[in-house]
């Protein structure tokens, strides 16, 4: 039968098993039965009318410039730029500070992405082993 065909032509077997059931169900048998239309369901139509009729119209994201003028100066922007500017001098005095003791020290944006030279064993206090207290 067409339906046969259609399970073995790649229809999942629940799209074949609900067809099954309509044809056994309304129609007495499946010698009864309408022609199959074989069709593919997309759900994301449904969904988009829900949240359109429970939610409303989306609301645009981003900002305009002259919002964003606005979040740029609001204090927390103020702070987060002062935080920043904080964090950088600390650690460039830090890394003067390193420079100083150690003048093999040179740091560069390949460290972050070195390979490890040994191997961390998480039991191990290593500032002690090292002798250093403040840390």
């Amino acid at each position: 039968s067409r339906l046969a065909r259609g399970c073995l032509e790649g229809l999942t077997w629940q799209s074949c098993w609900c067809w099954w059931w309509w044809c056994w169900r309304f129609f007495g048998g499946f010698t009864l039965c309408p022609a199959m239309s074989v069709t593919a369901y997309d759900n994301s139509f449904s969904f988009r009318q829900n949240e359109l009729a429970t939610k409303g119209e989306p609301v645009p994201r981003g900002m305009s410039a002259e919002q964003f003028a606005k979040f740029q100066e609001s204090p927390f922007m103020k702070k987060a730029r002062m935080q920043e500017e904080t964090t950088w001098t600390l650690t460039s005095e830090r890394d003067k500070q390193r420079k100083a003791r150690d003048p093999a020290f040179n740091p560069q944006e390949s460290d972050f992405t070195a390979s490890k030279a040994y191997d961390y064993e998480k039991i191990v206090n290593y500032y002690k082993v090292l002798g250093i207290d403040e840390f």
